[in-house]
């Protein structure tokens, strides 16, 4: 229950605190990612630990849905996608790709290990996404695709288009190479 002075929140966003509550993240970075006051995000989560011990598992309903969370690195930013990218995510990729681009990281890593799915218009919102960020000088890159995924990016040739990484460590060293020492390499 809603106090008079707390807004209403849509049954989107209770959903969307809940996935992040259930995958035990951090209240402060819950309240980045739905953009609300950390206050309102501790009371939901407290509230969300009461009735739904982890104890208490449930079965749930499978329900399609993206969430993007950007974690800033200094340089560069890891985007954890979550979720679909599938077409009925479409418009969610694009409006959160958009703002994205408006960030100022010389490299962004698309981390996809938690990406349930993802079919030919999740590929096509990815490499539009690249094709911006390339135009912007942003160096883009996949970074552990998940199980689910990772069959997909191959048999799409996708990582022949957007560079794969296994661990931060490796994009960060890939990221910041220069374009002379890459020629040298090969």
């Amino acid at each position: 229950m809603m106090t008079p002075n707390q807004p209403e929140l849509s049954q989107e966003i209770y959903h969307r605190i809940y996935r992040l509550f259930k995958k035990n993240t951090d209240a402060k970075l819950i309240a980045t990612a739905v953009n609300l006051p950390i206050k309102m995000v501790q009371n939901i989560v407290s509230r969300f630990a009461h009735t739904h011990p982890p104890s208490a598992a449930r079965e749930t309903v499978a329900i399609s849905y993206l969430d993007i969370l950007v974690m800033a690195r200094g340089r560069y930013a890891v985007i954890e996608l979550s979720g679909s990218m599938t077409a009925d995510q479409h418009e969610v990729m694009e409006r959160e790709f958009a703002k994205i681009l408006q960030l100022s990281y010389k490299a962004l890593a698309l981390r996809m290990t938690d990406t349930a799915a993802l079919d030919e218009k999740g590929i096509s919102a990815l490499l539009a996404f690249a094709d911006q960020c390339r135009q912007k000088g942003i160096y883009v890159a996949i970074l552990d695709p998940g199980l689910s995924v990772e069959p997909v990016i191959c048999e799409s040739e996708l990582d022949a288009k957007l560079p794969v990484f296994g661990t931060e460590t490796v994009f960060e060293k890939n990221a910041f190479t220069t374009v002379s020492e890459r020629h040298k390499k090969k």
